[in-house]
C-alpha cells in the first residue's frame, strides 16, 4: 500500500515538474514578444501543440506551433517523427506535420531538455537563438525521404484510433513529395538543451531587464507571470494582454521608459555616474535629456539603488541627510526651468561629501562651477 502511495506521489510531482516546464517555456517566448503589439501566445490551442505563436519573424507575420518535451535522454530522427505525427484529439488526420506541409507561413518549434543526435542535428537552433529572429534549417533529400520512412512508421498507443492514424500516416508519407517534405522541414525548429533550471534563469533574467528589477526580486515576479499563464491556459485566451499589463504595473513603481531608445553610450555613462558621483546630459530641447537620465536612473535602480526625484533645493537636502544604509541616485529637474546656481552648487558639495550620486541637466550651473573648482568631476554630454 504504501508503494502505491509513494508511486502515485512520484507521478504527480512528475506531471506537476511537466505543466511547469510547459508554462515556462510559454512564458520565456511571451516575454521575448512583449513589444510586438500584435504577437499571440495561446497556451494549448483546441487543435494545436503545447503553445501557439503568433508574431512577426523577419518582417513576414508567421504561425509558430511550440511542443514542449521535458524528457530524458536526446532527440533522434524517429522521436522527431512522433512528435510530429501527434494529431488533435478524435481525429486520425490533420498532423502536425500535415499542417506544416500545408502552410508556408506555419513554423514548427520543439523544446526539449535533452539534446539533439546527429541526424537531428541540422534542426537545432545556434545558441541564443529567439523566437522572433529567421531561422532555416538546411534538409538534404537523404534527409527528407529518411524522415517520411520514420513517420510512415510511427507507433504511438493511443487506443481505437491508432489504427487508422496509422494507416493515414503511412499514406502521407508515400505519397508525398520528398521537395515538399524538405520545405516544411526546412521550417523546423528545436531549441536543445533547455533544462528546467535554465528556463527559470532565463525568464528571470528577461523580467529583471524589462522591469530593472535585481535578481532576488525577479522571483516573486515570474510566479506572478506564470499564473497567468496558467489562466490563459484554462481560458484559451491570448496570454499577451494580461503579461504587457502587469509589466506596465511594475514598471510604474520603476524610473524610465519602456520604450528608451539607447544611445550606445549608456554603459559609459553609468560607470561614470558610479565613479565620478555625477552625470550632467546637456543639449538643445527634446534631444532626449531626460529621457536619457531616467533609464540611467533605473539602471542604478536595478542594482539596488533607491532612487528619489527631487524638485527643489529642500526636497534635496533631506534625502542627502537621511540616515539610512540604502546607497541612492538623486534625480534633479528644476520644474520652472529657471538655473538655479546656488542650490545645485549646494546640493553638488554636499552630496560629494557624502558619497551620494546626484543626477542633473543643469548644463550653465554646472559648466560655470566646473570652471570654478576645476578638481570638481563632472562629466559633461551634449547630444548634436
Amino acid at each position: 500500500m504504501g508503494g502505491e502511495r509513494g508511486r502515485a506521489v512520484t507521478i504527480a510531482r512528475r506531471a506537476q515538474q511537466k505543466f511547469e516546464y510547459q508554462d515556462l517555456v510559454t512564458l520565456r517566448f511571451a516575454l521575448t514578444l512583449v513589444d510586438q503589439a500584435n504577437a499571440t501566445v495561446r497556451p494549448e490551442p483546441t487543435l494545436g501543440e503545447d503553445t501557439e505563436v503568433t508574431a512577426d519573424v523577419g518582417g513576414a507575420a508567421l504561425i509558430l506551433e511550440v511542443q514542449v518535451k521535458d524528457e530524458a535522454g536526446g532527440l533522434d530522427l524517429v522521436g522527431l517523427a512522433k512528435h510530429m505525427a501527434h494529431c488533435p484529439p478524435r481525429r486520425t488526420n490533420d498532423t502536425f506535420f500535415e499542417r506544416l506541409v500545408g502552410d508556408p507561413s506555419r513554423r514548427a518549434v520543439f523544446v526539449i531538455s535533452g539534446r539533439c543526435d546527429d541526424r537531428t542535428a541540422p534542426f537545432a537552433a545556434p545558441a541564443g537563438w529567439k523566437i522572433d529572429e529567421p531561422r532555416t534549417a538546411t534538409i538534404t533529400g537523404a534527409a527528407a525521404a529518411e524522415f517520411l520512412d520514420a513517420f510512415s512508421k510511427v507507433q504511438i498507443a493511443t487506443g481505437r484510433y491508432e489504427a487508422a492514424r496509422q494507416a493515414h500516416r503511412s499514406a502521407v508519407a508515400t505519397t508525398m513529395a520528398k521537395a515538399m517534405a524538405q520545405n516544411a522541414l526546412s521550417r523546423v525548429t528545436v531549441l536543445e538543451r533547455a533544462p528546467h533550471r535554465d528556463l527559470i534563469e532565463d525568464c528571470e533574467r528577461q523580467i529583471g531587464d524589462r522591469l530593472r528589477l535585481p535578481r532576488a526580486a525577479a522571483g516573486p515576479v515570474l510566479q506572478e507571470l506564470l499564473g497567468l499563464v496558467r489562466n490563459a491556459k484554462q481560458s484559451g485566451d491570448n496570454v499577451m494582454p494580461g503579461l504587457r499589463a502587469a509589466c506596465e504595473r511594475h514598471m510604474g513603481a520603476r524610473v524610465g521608459s519602456l520604450n528608451y531608445v539607447a544611445r550606445g553610450a549608456e554603459s559609459d555613462w553609468a560607470d561614470k555616474l558610479q565613479n565620478d558621483k555625477a552625470l550632467l546630459f546637456t543639449g538643445p530641447p527634446r534631444a532626449g535629456k531626460t529621457e536619457a537620465a531616467e533609464h540611467i536612473a533605473g539602471v542604478f535602480q536595478s542594482r539596488g539603488y533607491e532612487v528619489r526625484r527631487a524638485v527643489d533645493m529642500e526636497a534635496a537636502q533631506r534625502l542627502i541627510y537621511d540616515e539610512t544604509a540604502t546607497p541612492r541616485v538623486l534625480s534633479g529637474v528644476d520644474p520652472s526651468g529657471v538655473p538655479t546656481l546656488l542650490n545645485d552648487a549646494s546640493l553638488y558639495l554636499q552630496a560629494l561629501e557624502r558619497g551620494w550620486i546626484v543626477l542633473t541637466r543643469n548644463l550653465r550651473d554646472f559648466d560655470y562651477l566646473d570652471q570654478l573648482l576645476p578638481a570638481g568631476r563632472v562629466l559633461f554630454y551634449e547630444q548634436a
